[in-house]
């Protein structure tokens, strides 16, 4: 996605991710300086294996791993609401921990990013890893600005990379490339694994980051899956799961959110492979535990949410779009695969710092074979717009790219979706 920005807060952005990169791409897999936390004990007795804690954040992604060794790791602090970063901690200490020795954080996204700067306030911090992204919101200038005041740096998150993490054996599988058109393709993304089992962390990967470490020669035989961009259309592709194989999957999505996560193709793939899955919309936080040779899941139920939308801590979960500073947009299409003649939905999710826009005119072009053809429309309350069309004869087999423009008070967002008629 590429956001219309004031030059000066790139350039700024730009020159702080450089210094907090610092030397550290030298070296990408060196130890950082510093104190190094002891390993923790959970109720008197060390874990009896990997642990991974998928937190219930609504619509959004933050995972906490403990190592049987007791090493932690935190992926990712995001989730529908400023109050995420408060979920996670009050998670995180819940269970007894107050340090994380490693984090990692995917790409620039608020679902992502917005709960950051709590954890770095209230929670003591080894090292950071993430890959080279950036983005024109003041979410991410928070998030660069709270690793800054931590007195960390960023250690550089690309393929290759082994991240140490104790007697768990943690590898970034991806990115493979240096640049990517969409933001959710620089997704970092781990193998974990722990003697005969592993999972796979995702982030928001689409179809162009699949499709590199499908062609890649890295091992990503797996056992559970946490499912890329919260089930998503645009992710998950029949390829990705011949290549992973996996036994389950973990999905974390929002319940009833806008985007219509997770999307049906993505869970009848899913089904058609005998996968289980599970949704944090319907379970709440669900613990995968590896003990080397199985898998065993187990959920907590979903946190307390009142009438009004407001969490137990009293923060409400009511957007207000008073003030626009930037936009970003989601899209996906109804059917990617759809017969000649019949007709299709492109629905578009836009926002602005992770909140709703209403009002944004959404522009398409359908870029066929021999000719171009575009629709418009405009989100509502929610920040959607759903522009329904019929495809005619469109080209058999044929990839259309579908070109999806969001404007409001002068911003302008763009990304990219595709189907191929059959």
């Amino acid at each position: 996605m590429f956001v219309k920005k004031k030059v000066s807060l790139v350039l700024i952005i730009s020159m702080v991710i450089l210094l907090l990169f610092g030397c550290a791409e030298a070296d990408p897999n060196s130890i950082l300086e510093g104190e190094e936390v002891s390993p923790k004990v959970v109720d008197g007795e060390e874990s009896a294996g990997l642990k991974v804690h998928f937190i219930d954040v609504g619509q959004g992604s933050s995972a906490f791993i403990v190592g049987a060794d007791g090493k932690t790791m935190l992926y990712d602090a995001g989730g529908d609401d400023e109050n995420s970063g408060r979920i996670i901690v009050d998670y995180i200490k819940d269970i007894g921990y107050e340090h994380i020795d490693v984090a990692v954080f995917t790409h620039p996204h608020a679902d992502h990013i917005n709960g950051a700067p709590t954890v770095f306030k209230e929670l003591k911090v080894g090292s950071v890893y993430y890959p080279k992204a950036t983005h024109t919101t003041r979410t991410f200038e928070n998030f660069v600005e709270a690793v800054s005041r931590a007195g960390l740096k960023f250690k550089t998150a690309k393929a290759g990379v082994e991240i140490p993490f104790g007697e768990t054996t943690a590898v970034l599988v991806a990115p493979i490339s240096d640049k990517y058109e969409n933001l959710n393709d620089y997704s970092a993304t781990v193998k974990l694994t722990w003697k005969d089992t592993s999972v796979l962390l995702t982030g928001d990967v689409e179809k162009t980051s699949e499709n590199e470490m499908i062609n890649s020669e890295q091992d990503l035989d797996i056992d559970l899956l946490f499912v890329p961009h919260h089930g998503s259309n645009s992710s998950t592709t029949d390829g990705f799961l011949d290549k992973t194989t996996p036994d389950y999957a973990v999905i974390s999505s929002g319940k009833d959110n806008s985007y219509g996560h997770p999307h049906r193709e993505v869970m009848d793939r899913l089904n058609k492979r005998n996968i289980k899955t599970y949704n944090t919309a319907e379970a709440g936080t669900v613990i995968a535990t590896l003990d080397g040779e199985k898998i065993d899941i187990n959920t907590v139920g979903k946190r307390q949410v009142n009438d009004q939308g407001s969490n137990k801590n009293g923060s409400s979960n009511k957007v207000v779009n008073d003030k626009i500073e930037m936009l970003d947009v989601e899209a996906s299409i109804s059917d990617t695969k759809p017969k000649q003649n019949s007709s299709v939905v492109l629905t578009a999710k836009v926002t602005s710092d992770g909140k709703p826009v209403e009002g944004a005119k959404v522009k398409i072009l359908n870029h066929y074979k021999s000719k171009t053809t575009p629709y418009e429309g405009v989100t509502d309350k929610n920040g959607v717009a759903e522009i329904s069309y019929e495809i005619s004869r469109a080209s058999i087999d044929f990839e259309v790219k579908v070109d999806v423009t969001a404007v409001k008070n002068n911003l302008e967002t763009k990304t990219q979706v595709s189907f191929t008629p059959q």
